[in-house]
């Protein structure tokens, strides 16, 4: 029970970080994106006389605002600068470039790129930052992270921000500018979020550079997950040479596939009209994990190998579980874990199947947490005693489908029978693959930049299907037999979607990637550490995985070898 509880609380502190960085920067004396503090000089370099765009086709500057910060800081968990371990430093004193533009002819004038110059200990790189869920980026926490270590960063809203803030939550930004009418979303602004916006960032931030530093930068990164992952994909796929080295954690990648399938285990239990408690998914968690724990030889609460996990969810069927460990939805003592609770469990595993069986796209894996604000199997009880639970879905893969795919902000998805389903997703697919899913897995254009792309993805992923990721590697390498010299996909036992988990934590990704990009060090494995008890691992480039050598220290990475699956 611990196991689940611990992830859950994870996916609430995720929420409330992105919170937390969508107010932090707009305080009320805040002119611009961050508050300011009065330094005791003044940086000519930043200033409106100094950082003058050319213009550039197609783009219509409206605005260009500078503004010296001094003495700021910055702290992040684990995971909240992206694909890095926690991050804390001060004294941070940097020139803050805000460009609001528009394209010609398209009335979307309210894009802003944020850019944040360090005045002293610039390392010479750029660091372009992702976004996440429904938001493009801006998230001040990450952006801070990175520069508070020398880079100079950029990152976009693509113009989805709500009154100048880039969201109040994940996914509800959206439902100001998904749909223009009902029938008709916004494509002008779909197309900003989903790959223009992102494109045009790294061209200001190079120009903006050079006019401060009076060089140019040596390197350019893009570090992003989730939805920051498939900006990376984007830019590859796209915009290939817009960055030097790009890192993809948990890539948003079959956009329409997966989004609209994360949607299926709640039509599940609306198709039954019973909604199983919470404690009844962490229970069926904690249990699948037990029974293929053990697999790969070690017990330490991580499934390594999910696709070797056979678990049946009704198994349990007809035991008590308790649910008194004071989680939302968990008051009653003793609970019966219900053949609704076993369907919604096995719905998340196998994935979306259409109506007559047919497979339609991937599950999560059996050590993924089901349940919890985010999560797709959740559900809300009243605690007014009569117990009465009801389905709470994953807010932006029912944003997608109200907004996208049905058009319609007031549908109630609770009454889409399973043939309804799988025509929403039909229509998704046929839709808007083009414009969003970032699923083209030919790399060759890429390549010929010379760009590196480092992917990693937990294979506890609870939101993102992590063998849709491999899925797409493996389609890569069909076509290009060379891709491991230029992209490579490190799949991460125990970990979820950016963060949190049993697993070693890839806190070293970045590094290797600078590594590759600018000594020409190719990475086998990245070094990981867990965040819960310490346990360091080798992450092994796929098709390679990490196994056991029968060494007793299992807390070391040297108890580890990579080997090809047998």
């Amino acid at each position: 029970m611990l196991q689940g509880v611990q992830i859950a609380g994870l996916s609430l502190i995720a929420l409330l970080g992105a919170l937390v960085w969508t107010n932090i920067g707009h305080l009320p004396s805040a002119p611009g994106f961050l508050p300011s503090w009065s330094g005791p000089q003044k940086d000519e370099r930043c200033s409106k006389s100094v950082i003058k765009l050319a213009p550039i086709e197609g783009l219509d500057v409206v605005s260009l605002q500078t503004q010296l910060v001094y003495n700021d800081s910055v702290e992040t968990p684990e995971g909240f600068y992206w694909n890095n371990y926690a991050k804390k430093a001060s004294g941070l004193n940097f020139c803050q470039v805000s460009v609001t533009y528009g394209h010609s002819g398209q009335n979307d004038a309210g894009i802003k790129t944020i850019m944040m110059l360090p005045l002293e200990d610039w390392n010479g790189r750029i660091q372009g930052v992702g976004g996440g869920g429904f938001i493009a980026g801006t998230f001040p926490g990450p952006m801070k992270a990175a520069l508070s270590e020398g880079y100079a960063v950029v990152s976009t809203d693509a113009g989805v921000s709500v009154a100048g803030m880039p969201t109040l939550g994940l996914s509800n930004s959206v439902v100001h500018w998904g749909l223009l009418s009902k029938g008709n979303p916004n494509l002008v602004q779909l197309q900003n979020f989903a790959s223009r916006a992102i494109s045009e960032a790294p061209v200001f931030a190079k120009a903006v550079t050079q006019l401060f530093y009076g060089r140019p930068a040596r390197y350019t990164y893009f570090n992003g997950c989730s939805t920051g992952g498939r900006q990376a994909y984007m830019l590859a796929q796209r915009y290939p040479g817009s960055y030097d080295g790009l890192l993809a954690g948990a890539p948003a990648i079959n956009w329409a596939k997966f989004l609209t399938s994360d949607y299926f285990p709640q039509l599940i239990m609306n198709l039954e009209s019973t909604y199983p408690r919470p404690c009844e998914m962490r229970a069926i968690t904690s249990a699948a994990i037990k029974a293929c724990d053990g697999i790969d030889g070690v017990v330490d609460g991580v499934i390594m190998d999910p696709d070797q996990c056979f678990f049946d969810p009704f198994s349990l069927v007809g035991q008590e579980v308790s649910c008194d460990d004071s989680l939302p939805g968990s008051e009653a003592k003793e609970v019966k874990i219900s053949p609704v609770a076993a369907a919604a469990a096995k719905a998340a595993w196998t994935g979306y199947r259409s109506l007559d069986g047919k497979a339609s796209w991937y599950g999560v894996s059996r050590g993924a947490n089901l349940t919890g604000i985010l999560e797709l199997a959740n559900t809300v009880c009243d605690d007014n005693g009569s117990g009465d639970c009801r389905g709470a879905p994953f807010e932006i893969s029912a944003d997608w489908i109200r907004l996208f795919v049905l058009k319609d902000k007031d549908a109630d998805l609770r009454n889409l029978t399973h043939k309804q389903f799988d025509r929403v997703f039909q229509l998704a697919v046929q839709e808007w693959s083009s414009w969003i899913s970032t699923d083209d897995p030919d790399m060759r254009t890429f390549a010929e930049t010379g760009g590196k792309l480092i992917t990693w993805h937990g294979l506890d992923d609870q939101h993102i299907q992590s063998n849709g990721t491999k899925e797409y590697y493996v389609r890569s390498a069909a076509i290009d037999p060379n891709l491991g010299d230029y992209h490579r996909y490190f799949p991460v036992p125990g970990i979820g979607h950016c963060f949190g988990g049993h697993g070693a934590f890839p806190g070293t990704a970045l590094e290797a990637l600078i590594g590759w990009v600018e000594d020409g060090i190719a990475p086998d494995v990245i070094y990981g550490r867990g965040s819960m008890d310490g346990k360091e691992r080798p992450i092994c480039s796929y098709p390679k995985v990490a196994r056991w050598t029968g060494h007793p220290d299992t807390q070391q990475a040297a108890s580890f070898e990579c080997v090809y699956h047998s």
